[in-house]
């Protein structure tokens, strides 16, 4: 019997889901299964949040992808109404989804829970936003995430230099999290230009700073004055996501924001202790429990 992950969310998101994926089905010994039917054809804004399409196809990838993206036939839809509801009982009646051999939760992560029923889970309808998810198989899973398919040449040229300059980067996540600052807080400027600091006393002074941003404008604009940027990352159309992730993975030191994607630019990177940086708290008065154990040991926070 096959390990399905639904997969949902942006690529951090996604990167967590299927590595907890790979997880379990490596345990069983079985196949992967990669369900998109919860995720749209084509990146949108509804209401103001972002919705991404499927990102595991951008690296050598262990799963079969089942489900078509988009579905507006009844049993796609019936499919997405199912998984919102095992979610939603899954948060506050966690039982009643082990007949199922679901392991299904909304906004609440319980790493043990999933632990303890590992042997009979089959399928995955949450976010598994934790390292714990897929312990012990991260360096399986880093390898696969850093085999891209097809490589730009804008990719592999902004790689190298970044290499060569040694660089600072700046992760500014911000997109819909304006317009969910109850969930995730506010990241001053002051934040980036601390951190700038904190790293540099491990790395040295001199450095180049580059700011990747999914709105490079309105992030170099937030942090005029703040920090002294020497590039803006601004890839080409024909980039992918996975792409820009692993670019700022690839700097020698990273202040990342409360954001998936900045937890796996700074797990795929090999940087030095001291050297990663991230907010506390990562979430704001109305968002989730503050997680356990989702940073690394040698990864600092400083406060907002």
């Amino acid at each position: 019997m096959s390990v399905v992950v639904q997969l949902r969310g942006g690529l951090g998101n996604q990167l967590f889901q299927y590595a907890a994926g790979v997880g379990l089905s490596t345990r069983l010994e079985t196949e992967l299964l990669l369900d998109r039917s919860l995720l749209p054809p084509v990146s949108h804004t509804r209401n103001g949040i972002s919705r991404w399409p499927e990102q595991i196809s951008s690296f050598e990838h262990a799963g079969h992808f089942v489900g078509q993206p988009g579905g507006q036939d009844l049993r796609s839809r019936a499919s997405r109404y199912r998984a919102q509801l095992e979610r939603t009982i899954g948060d506050s009646r966690w039982s009643r989804t082990l007949g199922r051999r679901v392991y299904a939760r909304e906004t609440l992560e319980d790493a043990a829970a999933f632990e303890r029923n590992a042997l009979t889970t089959r399928r995955i309808n949450a976010y598994c936003s934790a390292p714990v998810f897929f312990e012990p198989y991260g360096d399986t899973v880093a390898a696969q995430i850093q085999a891209v398919r097809e490589p730009g040449e804008w990719f592999l040229a902004e790689r190298e230099r970044l290499r060569q300059a040694g660089a600072i980067a700046l992760h500014v996540r911000w997109g819909d999290y304006l317009n969910l600052r109850a969930v995730y807080g506010e990241i001053p400027a002051s934040y980036y230009r601390r951190a700038v600091e904190v790293i540099e006393r491990t790395v040295g002074t001199g450095r180049p700073v580059w700011l990747f941003s999914d709105d490079a404008a309105g992030a170099s604009a937030f942090l005029e004055g703040a920090v002294r940027l020497d590039h803006v990352v601004d890839p080409p159309e024909e980039s992918t996501p996975l792409e820009n992730l692993l670019l700022l993975g690839s700097a020698s030191a990273l202040v990342g924001a409360n954001s998936t994607f900045s937890w796996w630019a700074a797990f795929l990177a090999d940087a030095a202790p001291g050297s990663v940086v991230f907010p506390r708290p990562l979430f704001g008065p109305a968002g989730p429990p503050e997680p356990r154990d989702w940073l690394r040991p040698d990864w600092l926070q400083l406060g907002r």
